[in-house]
């Protein structure tokens, strides 16, 4: 008889809010490297624009499907849902780890509000060991970039967080783990397509903690992007990608060379990005939109000079 894998469930929490038109990377980017190390994964989104989960409906679904560890993504803005239910889903008994920008912040603070432990920065490398840790199968202080309350309630950190060297290696995001129509009607069922190409930003700008992703830029390949671009379009019907990155073009060569490759592929997609003012000009841009651009997200920030040197944003 087969052993049953271990079940792990990733939670976005509850916001009144907040409406996602499509599921956040980050959670369906662990799910997918769980997956490929065999455990059996699960995600609730609560902000899903058509399937809004409450506080109650999540701790009712914890209780159906009995998850062995739960993580939970932790963001600023909705920090006091988060730690209402980590609290709620305590009393049930799980056992529950937290990462994200808002833990990795302020780290030890989850630990005083339901969560077992809570991983720093980017959770990819580490995730499987973390599971591991909290369910008793290796030693707490052997996985790096964590931190969690040992046997007699000290908080203990075990150094920096971890960052991944080549993105390219990472797994595709398991979509294929949420439901298209808890994003869209049966008219639109294709999967809105958030997607990263880069990690990371060596600005300085003064309101930007930094720490998530690091002042490290690391890139995916244009051929890595090509290929999952092509893959999501025709598996899923998705016809329009946002770029999370926070600034996709500050290499130059490979927006270019992934423009090209849309263009030669006759990819019929459109897409938005993020970047800054000073890493775009008018030729750059007409080569974005002749490969299927329609937005561009900067970073201005304010029209008035001496707030954009207090900030340190460079710019005039």
């Amino acid at each position: 008889m087969s052993k049953k894998p271990i079940r792990v469930l990733l939670i976005y929490p509850p916001s009144s809010f907040q409406n996602h038109s499509g599921c956040p990377i980050g959670i369906l980017m662990l799910a997918s490297v769980l997956e490929k190390s065999g455990y059996d994964v699960h995600i609730l989104d609560a902000n899903a624009a058509r399937n809004k989960r409450t506080t109650e409906q999540i701790i009712q679904f914890v209780e159906e499907i009995k998850p062995d560890v739960i993580g939970m993504t932790l963001v600023t803005p909705l920090i006091r849902e988060a730690y209402e239910l980590a609290r709620g889903l305590k009393e049930k008994g799980a056992i529950l780890l937290a990462g994200g920008p808002h833990a990795t912040l302020v780290p030890e603070e989850p630990l005083s509000n339901g969560f077992d432990a809570v991983v720093k920065g980017e959770g990819e490398p580490i995730i499987e060991d973390a599971v591991k840790a909290l369910l008793g199968q290796i030693d707490k202080e052997n996985v790096k970039g964590w931190v969690y309350r040992d046997a007699d309630g000290l908080i203990m950190h075990t150094g920096s967080k971890i960052m991944v060297r080549n993105i390219d290696d990472l797994p595709y995001p398991a979509r294929h783990l949420i439901n298209p129509l808890d994003y869209g009607s049966s008219d639109n069922p294709g999967l809105y397509g958030d997607m990263f190409s880069s990690r990371g930003c060596p600005a300085l700008c003064a309101f930007c903690s930094g720490h998530l992703f690091g002042k490290t830029f690391r890139f995916r390949s244009a051929q890595s992007i090509l290929d999952e671009i092509t893959y999501v379009h025709n598996k899923y019907g998705t016809n329009f990608f946002h770029f999370v990155d926070d600034a996709m073009s500050v290499n130059r060569a490979r927006i270019e060379e992934m423009c090209e490759g849309i263009i030669r592929n006759k990819l019929n997609i459109t897409w938005s990005m993020m970047t800054r003012v000073d890493k775009i000009d008018r030729e750059l841009l007409g080569l974005c939109c002749r490969a299927g651009c329609v937005q561009v997200d900067y970073g201005v920030e304010s029209g008035h000079p001496e707030t954009l040197k207090r900030i340190h944003k460079p710019h005039t």
